[in-house]
């Protein structure tokens, strides 16, 4: 599917709130997704207790299959609940005084009818962090519309958004930049193919408390960073 590029407009910044809020929401997995993802990430919890309750007899099972019923169920809503927040305090129209400014993007892509169907954005100076003189910028935003996935656009713009950063910041990107980012497990496979290096989050919050680290194997979905540079050649 071919996409135009271009930097976005101030006029279209509503049209990419409701992308970015269809996008997030089409992001939660549904009940029968959800009930897969418990039962993958506690499987050494739920196949030795059935194995165990079969061998001995104690007929546990209904219990653990309603357990992970009810876990699934969790799951889905406390997603929901975390997607509504995320969305309603992170819309694009929030930052849009970044992207007017001539060192930050927000690029879209649109269809042959001129309507967007992916954006994304790099911050060059706002939460920039310096890790061995190589961090340079952010990439906030990254979303395609659902009805357009698997069609080559997320290849196709984070192309466009590599090389737009290689041509406009040559010196930086040939000496050792780099473009970081953040995903989720439930994104992660897309960004394994064309990141220079992907790796998982170390810290967890809820609210403004940190998760003890010896209960993060409960957690079934994980977060990650993802870093780019000059390395990424994407074909």
């Amino acid at each position: 599917m071919d996409i135009i590029f271009r930097n976005f407009k101030e006029s279209e910044i509503y049209e990419i709130d409701n992308l970015f809020k269809e996008s997030m929401l089409t992001s939660n997995p549904n009940i029968l997704l959800s009930f897969l993802i418990i039962i993958r990430h506690y499987c050494f919890f739920i196949i030795p207790g059935f194995i165990i309750s079969w061998t001995f007899g104690l007929g546990l099972e209904n219990i653990f299959l309603f357990v992970i019923f009810i876990l699934s169920l969790c799951f889905y809503v406390g997603v929901r609940i975390f997607l509504y927040f995320f969305i309603k305090n992170n819309l694009p129209s929030f930052k849009v005084k970044h992207f007017i400014n001539n060192e930050n993007r927000l690029i879209v892509g649109l269809d042959k009818n001129n309507k967007i169907v992916s954006f994304c954005s790099y911050i060059k100076h706002d939460r920039k962090i310096t890790v061995n003189n190589r961090y340079w910028a952010w990439m906030d935003y990254f979303f395609i519309d659902s009805r357009h996935h698997k069609k080559g656009i997320g290849k196709q713009m984070l192309k466009y958004v590599l090389d737009t950063i290689e041509k406009e910041y040559p010196e930086d990107w040939n000496n050792n930049g780099e473009v970081h980012g953040g995903t989720s497990s439930l994104q992660l496979n897309f960004w394994k193919k064309f990141a220079y290096k992907v790796y998982e989050e170390q810290e967890y919050y809820i609210g403004n408390t940190k998760i003890n680290n010896s209960l993060l194997f409960l957690l079934p979905i994980r977060g990650y960073k993802i870093i780019f540079n000059k390395t990424c050649k994407i074909h």
